[in-house]
């Protein structure tokens, strides 16, 4: 599944939206029909199913006028409280670790609430030299990622912290992400043991409305030694038993064409 890292609404309150977008339809069509009887001969108007009426076209039309606005309304309203989650990394200024190398904090910089839904991580440890291509996790929640740290051998509240941000907890409102909650806290241990940690988090807004950000807590750069290491590897040369395979081939292919 493609990573989508900025943003992004996955689901509305379908609840509130549907039923008005369902009573608009029913009104615009009703006004359809109401405008069709209107340009029919009176007497074809008394036979069925020409007789069939629910509501005047004036009525029909204020209706749907109503509706319309209302979802206009409502569009607009959730973009005044849309919630925007920002993020910052920078050095120090932990409360779980002392000289945190890189912590990591979470706001919320829109108009309107955001309360957590559900949080998710996936994590890929550094390469070794028994285990030279780690595979990143599959999302866990908390509770697993915890314990996938612990795994690898990292401390928690020395090496690392991760705050349990459980359902229902309010993200702050504020423009400076260095004010917003200590999402993660790293060591320079835990900088060194992981390679990828990231976090995926869904918040609901003022309207219902589900929306989900990504955040790259940890991602090592690309080590230029160890890419050239590779490069080199991949054009090493043939042992010598598969070099004097090639020659020998080489001169029976020769020796085919001068006969």
């Amino acid at each position: 599944m493609t990573d989508h890292w900025d943003q992004r609404r996955i689901s509305r309150d379908r609840n509130s939206v549907h039923a008005l977008r369902l009573l608009l339809a029913f009104f615009v069509m009703d006004l359809t029909w109401e405008v069709l009887r209107a340009n029919l001969d009176a007497p074809q108007r008394t036979q069925w199913p020409w007789r069939l009426t629910i509501l005047d076209p004036a009525t029909c039309a204020t209706l749907a006028a109503l509706l319309t606005g209302i979802l206009v309304t409502r569009n607009q309203y959730a973009l005044s409280t849309l919630p925007l989650l920002s993020w910052a990394a920078h050095r120090g200024n932990s409360d779980y670790i002392v000289d945190s190398p890189q912590t990591v904090r979470l706001c919320n910089a829109g108009g309107g609430r955001a309360v957590v839904k559900r949080v998710e991580y996936r994590l890929q440890e550094s390469p070794r030299p028994d285990e030279p291509n780690p595979r990143l996790s599959p999302w866990l929640d908390w509770y697993a990622t915890i314990a996938a740290l612990k795994g690898i051998g990292l401390r928690m509240g020395q090496d690392i912290h991760v705050l349990e941000l459980g359902k229902g907890a309010v993200i702050p409102l504020t423009a400076r992400p260095s004010d917003g909650i200590e999402l993660v806290s790293f060591g320079a241990r835990g900088l060194e043991r992981l390679d990828h940690l990231d976090m995926r988090i869904q918040v609901v807004d003022a309207l219902g409305d589900v929306h989900e950000r990504m955040l790259q807590c940890r991602r090592r750069r690309p080590d230029p030694s160890r890419q050239a290491s590779l490069a080199t590897d991949g054009q090493r040369e043939l042992p010598a038993e598969a070099q004097v395979t090639s020659v020998v081939q080489q001169g029976v292919s020769t020796e085919n064409d001068h006969r």
